[in-house]
């Protein structure tokens, strides 16, 4: 009841409860496991909606490892597992080590539930997402530029790979867009200041695309 009105904390406290009760049992008959399955697999669908995706992506992965005869079982905790793993992509650096493997395995996760049910269209569509996300992952100019001024140091290290994005987007104004899609324009904003951020920024803005897609956030940013 919790679940079906939105109330994800307390359907989390009452799924918690019914684990811990699992594990007091101490019961590996099949019957336990498989309502120990279940309850991870609803606590996981919980913490999937109320943002908690490392938590979520445990718990399926803790039911995954036991024994689960029923298919669609496995492929919901397949499909949340994945799910939770590319949400988790979203935050922080997009194009860090870590968030390669987690889409890696997030694919990895679609593929074997499609191998159990070909015609389900929630997971095919995640997977094509996926597979889009992890294409912008592929190291660019720009892309290796910006990660060089996120491990940047120092102000002398920073300026040098403003120049660099500086000379790359003037060169091709169509590497703009790149630069806003990989969350560029607060990245300069916060390492470089307002003032060196600046000529780069002026530079994107010579493509009327940029500017139709990320004028808003220019206009926000103080």
């Amino acid at each position: 009841a919790h679940f079906q009105k939105s109330r994800f904390q307390e359907a989390i406290q009452v799924y918690s409860k019914g684990i811990e009760m699992c594990d007091e049992w101490n019961e590996t008959g099949e019957i336990a496991g498989n309502m120990k399955v279940t309850l991870l697999s609803n606590r996981a669908a919980c913490l999937l909606k109320a943002g908690d995706f490392e938590k979520c992506e445990k718990d399926c992965t803790n039911a995954l490892d036991q024994s689960i005869r029923d298919n669609a079982i496995r492929c919901k905790l397949l499909y949340r597992r994945a799910k939770a793993r590319f949400l988790l992509t979203e935050v922080g650096n997009s194009v860090s080590n870590k968030n390669k493997n987690l889409l890696h395995d997030a694919a990895k996760d679609i593929l074997q539930l499609l191998s159990i049910d070909a015609k389900n269209e929630l997971a095919a569509t995640l997977l094509q997402t996926i597979r889009a996300k992890y294409e912008l992952t592929k190291g660019t100019p720009i892309s290796q530029t910006l990660n060089a001024l996120r491990d940047a140091t120092n102000k002398e290290d920073q300026i040098e790979q403003c120049n660099i994005l500086l000379g790359l987007i003037t060169n091709d104004d169509s590497m703009a867009l790149e630069l806003g899609q990989r969350q560029g324009i607060k990245l300069l904003f916060d390492d470089l200041g307002f003032a060196k951020s600046l000529a780069v920024l002026s530079c994107c803005c010579s493509n009327p695309k940029f500017v139709q897609v990320y004028g808003k956030d220019l206009s926000q940013i103080r």
